[in-house]
């Protein structure tokens, strides 16, 4: 349910509505009151648009007004939002974190890099067993049970640094390009 939006025009009908009848309280639009109440109308109408505006940012999507409110809820900026991220970028890395990887899985890593802004995929590496490799996969020994890679087509420091700051700490994980 998307929420009310009220025109200055909508309040000036209210005002008018609210007043008594009779000559003394003219309704037409030349009319001094109802250019005072026109004035007047402005005011609220600008309430209800920052109230909208609120009620968008209670949830992380994309923050403007309530921004600060909640890096400081989720610990950020930190050093992986870089030395001057842009609004785009804050928005984000809030709303990242908020949802956080969901799972540690490959489709978990792979959402967590999207709400960053980020398509990636992952490949997982895995110790060379007579009778279980596939033929075009990596060969490794058994340091390589918990590899993965993050495969991106543009690789930065700020989805490395994202991508470290949720990877669990007995799994390495390296980062490349397509």
């Amino acid at each position: 349910m998307a929420a009310p939006v009220y025109s200055a025009d909508d309040f000036l009908g209210a005002f008018q509505a609210l007043m008594p009848r009779g000559r003394a309280w003219p309704r037409d639009p030349d009319a001094t009151q109802t250019k005072v109440l026109a004035a007047l109308a402005k005011s609220p109408e600008r309430t209800v648009i920052a109230a909208n505006a609120l009620l968008a940012d209670a949830f992380p999507r994309a923050p403007v007004q309530l921004l600060p409110e909640w890096q400081d809820s989720l610990g950020l900026p930190d050093l992986c939002a870089g030395t001057s991220p842009t609004l785009d970028q804050q928005q984000a890395q809030v709303l990242a974190r908020f949802v956080g990887v969901g799972s540690n899985t490959r489709l978990g890593y792979i959402n967590f890099a999207a709400n960053l802004g980020y398509s990636i995929t992952i490949r997982y590496f895995a110790p060379f067993r007579c009778g279980r490799s596939h033929m075009g996969e990596p060969l490794g020994g058994q340091e390589w049970m918990s590899t993965w890679e993050v495969v991106c087509p543009a690789l930065d420091a700020v989805l490395e640094c994202e991508m470290n700051s949720v990877n669990q700490a007995h799994t390495p994980l390296f980062f490349g390009t397509t």
